[in-house]
């Protein structure tokens, strides 16, 4: 019996740059959904799932949903689709008569699912939209344009001035800012009474502002946890929600030169060599320290253009 992943991998060889899932703005073309489905099916073997082993899915008609289907089946296994507003023990009924080895959920239904996959001794694999978007659909791509415009780029390139002579460049770097700002909370001091937002401050109070929560609020951002450089191509956007580096007066005096100081090194790195993810990966945990750090640190792999491993 021929496994339904041998139909993706035969359509993305036909029809490779088509889109074959869509929702909204998002689109996944053939090839991007074939690069996602073996990321996942590496991460399922890596974790010991092989062939007729139980997946459990707990999503709604998402891309990821798409993705982890296929991931499943071309690593052999079965998948247990479940109805993402299960409670615990519904979802728990579900596991145990499957046997499931392993349940995907949902960040928003994940608590459910965890609690679950947790009373019957099986991990709960939390799928996060944003990094988990930005990992299967959108890096390399993003990563190809960044490295074909510094290709195309006359001479050296310049701590200064990218947002014309570089603006894709730029907007990736501005848009991994936005999701993953270093400072995740500012503060000010009120010098005089004020009212922000309908609430009524004194002076000589103490504000705390969240660049991570501000730059994640979907009244600003369309579409606020997926990673979508092409929001920064547009004059001005984003200034009103944007602070990574902090707004005002005490804006960072290092602002321009960290920003002109990851272009150069973007431009000497993806010059010779690619950026990949190891077998296995999966996203790390943000940690609040003073600033936000991968938990447990990032690994990457680095080979080179030619094919050799840097």
């Amino acid at each position: 019996m021929t496994n339904l992943a041998r139909n993706l991998t035969t359509a993305a060889k036909e029809h490779g740059g088509r889109p074959a899932v869509r929702l909204d703005d998002l689109v996944l073309t053939y090839d991007q959904l074939l690069d996602g489905a073996r990321r996942v099916t590496s991460l399922l073997r890596s974790s010991g799932v092989g062939p007729g082993d139980r997946v459990g899915l707990v999503l709604p008609n998402v891309p990821a949903f798409t993705v982890l289907f296929y991931g499943a089946l071309a690593a052999g296994a079965v998948v247990v689709p479940m109805n993402p507003l299960l409670k615990a023990r519904e979802v728990r009924y579900y596991l145990e008569d499957s046997g499931a080895s392993v349940v995907f959920a949902w960040e928003a239904m994940a608590d459910e699912a965890a609690k679950a996959a947790g009373s019957v001794g099986i991990d709960c694999i939390p799928v996060e939209a944003a990094g988990f978007l930005e990992l299967l659909a959108e890096h390399q791509p993003a990563q190809d344009r960044v490295r074909a415009e510094l290709a195309d780029h006359p001479g050296p390139v310049s701590l200064l001035g990218h947002r014309d002579t570089l603006p894709w460049t730029r907007s990736v770097i501005d848009e991994a800012l936005r999701l993953f700002p270093p400072a995740w909370a500012l503060s000010r001091r009120s010098h005089q009474a004020d009212v922000i937002g309908g609430h009524e401050v004194p002076a000589g109070t103490l504000v705390i502002m969240s660049p991570w929560l501000l730059h994640r609020r979907a009244d600003s951002w369309t579409d606020p946890l997926v990673f979508r450089p092409e929001r920064f191509l547009d004059a001005g956007a984003g200034r009103s929600g944007y602070l990574p580096f902090g707004q005002g007066p005490r804006l960072c005096i290092g602002r321009e030169f960290a920003l002109g100081e990851m272009v150069v090194v973007l431009s000497r790195l993806l010059a010779e060599h690619r950026i990949g993810l190891p077998p296995g990966w999966s996203r790390p945990a943000a940690q609040a320290l003073v600033a936000v750090h991968p938990r447990g640190g990032m690994p990457l792999v680095v080979t080179r253009s030619d094919g050799g491993r840097g």
